[in-house]
């Protein structure tokens, strides 16, 4: 049910979204929603992987008795060590009383499995240390080797994406947009004019990034004047930060918004078998550009373009393997007007949407997408609800209650509520069309300037 993990070793999270995405969330001048976002989603770690586990973050989970109480995520313990400015692993090894909780967890056997939010060179460090200061044996199910962990930042940049997809399909698959990775803001200049004259609409996107933040989009039918694109890539400047700039031709779907599909899936080591797709969503985004949440349901199964997505999937998650990655990978890709599917982007971790799939089963079993759709959003807009209680109190009809009716709303974090009125949120009905309307429900009776 869990493929990366063991169900007889006592499982360890740490939540380091945060520190994953540090770097590039550091761009932003200022306080911004964004930061405190990803210092906040400590509630998807309740919804991974269904046993007990001990969970340790920097943030208290809003949502904790609720989603204890209301969808029965017992077993779970918390823990936020104490400590200065630091990561989560730096804070551990500073707290005396969360090691002491950490080696109590691991016995009788003295044995972990641990898990982040993704898997990286710190807790491969944490790992030795655990190893040599405490003799517990550290089993690591979503982290590459020491060796092959500068795969996974590859991996995670455009141009190291882009690199590995024109070597694992011929030109003529179809399989990246057309596009160049630029060195510099005079290449980007050129590549833009390039595509203008060949009156193709192009996209900008920063090496790194997080939902989306920081691409730009170029029309073909503007006349290129370079003084305009530089005011435009100005006020976006601190996303590129110096790294290369990949300007890349703009795929057009059939419909307004772009239809853009993620295939996931666990890629264990090479030693133990090939990749195993999890399941496939349907990202929805803001403005064609910021990811806001996705939808999962058989529908999308039954479509022109699933069978080649999957088949284009599973030959990049099988080179990845081959690379040396191990651990949770999504395959995000955009699907044009003649059913083509452009791959244009890896997360080599778990995802937005991991979360998503991880209660489902939980909740329905693994075959759950015979049997309902799920829509999410981690960004909904509330007005006029200061805290959790009257949120639950404004919208306690329509939760979700599990062995019930399959249709409900499961709050899925609340830690922005009070300071941002953000929210996220998953939807549940029998198909699309039921989840779609539940949410709508739920948007009227919290939300309702926004319809």
């Amino acid at each position: 049910m869990w493929p990366s993990l063991s169900t007889s070793v006592p499982l360890l999270y740490i939540d380091n979204i945060y520190d994953y995405y540090k770097d590039f969330l550091d761009r932003y001048v200022g306080p911004n929603e964004a930061k405190d976002s990803f210092q906040n989603l400590c509630a998807r770690f309740m919804f991974f992987g269904g046993i007990p586990k001990l969970i340790v973050c920097q943030k208290s989970v809003v949502v904790y008795d609720y989603l204890r109480e209301h969808l029965g995520l017992e077993g779970d313990i918390f823990v936020i060590p104490d400590g200065a400015v630091g990561s989560t692993i730096e804070k551990i090894i500073r707290s005396p009383e969360t090691l002491e909780k950490i080696v109590a967890f691991s016995e009788p056997q003295k044995k972990l499995q641990i898990i982040g939010w993704a898997g990286t060179l710190e807790i491969w460090n944490f790992a030795q240390y655990l190893e040599k200061k405490f003799g517990i044996t550290v089993i690591l199910p979503e982290t590459s080797s020491s060796e092959n962990l500068w795969i996974q930042k590859y991996l995670d940049t455009k141009r190291g994406f882009r690199e590995v997809v024109s070597t694992t399909f011929c030109p003529e698959e179809k399989a990246l947009p057309e596009g160049f990775v630029c060195s510099n803001e005079h290449e980007m200049f050129e590549a833009i004019r390039w595509f203008s004259y060949r009156n193709t609409d192009c996209i900008v996107k920063p090496d790194q990034g997080i939902e989306g933040r920081g691409i730009l989009a170029f029309e073909s039918k503007l006349p290129f004047k370079e003084d305009d694109i530089k005011v435009v890539f100005d006020a976006q400047k601190n996303f590129f930060n110096e790294e290369p700039i990949i300007v890349e031709k703009k795929i057009r779907s059939r419909s307004d918004h772009i239809l853009s599909p993620s295939a996931e899936y666990y890629i264990p080591p090479n030693s133990m078998g090939d990749p195993i797709f999890t399941y496939l969503v349907n990202q929805v985004f803001h403005e064609d550009v910021c990811f806001v949440g996705a939808i999962i349901s058989k529908k999308q199964y039954s479509t022109s373009w699933c069978a080649s997505l999957l088949k284009k999937g599973d030959r990049l998650a099988r080179k990845v393997q081959n690379l040396g990655y191990v651990g949770y990978m999504d395959i995000d890709c955009i699907v044009d007007e003649n059913n083509n599917v452009y791959l244009v982007e890896i997360n080599p971790r778990r995802t937005g949407s991991t979360h998503i799939h991880e209660i489902a089963v939980q909740l329905f079993g693994e075959n759950y997408i015979q049997e309902i759709a799920l829509i999410s959003n981690s960004h909904f807009k509330v007005s006029g609800i200061d805290s959790f209680e009257q949120l639950y109190d404004k919208a306690i009809d329509l939760l979700y209650v599990p062995h019930q009716d399959k249709q409900g709303i499961i709050i899925t974090n609340a830690n922005l509520l009070s300071s941002y009125g953000t929210i996220g949120v998953l939807s549940i009905g029998k198909d699309e069309n039921e989840a779609a309307n539940c949410l709508s429900e739920f948007q009227a009776r919290v939300c309702p300037t926004a319809v």
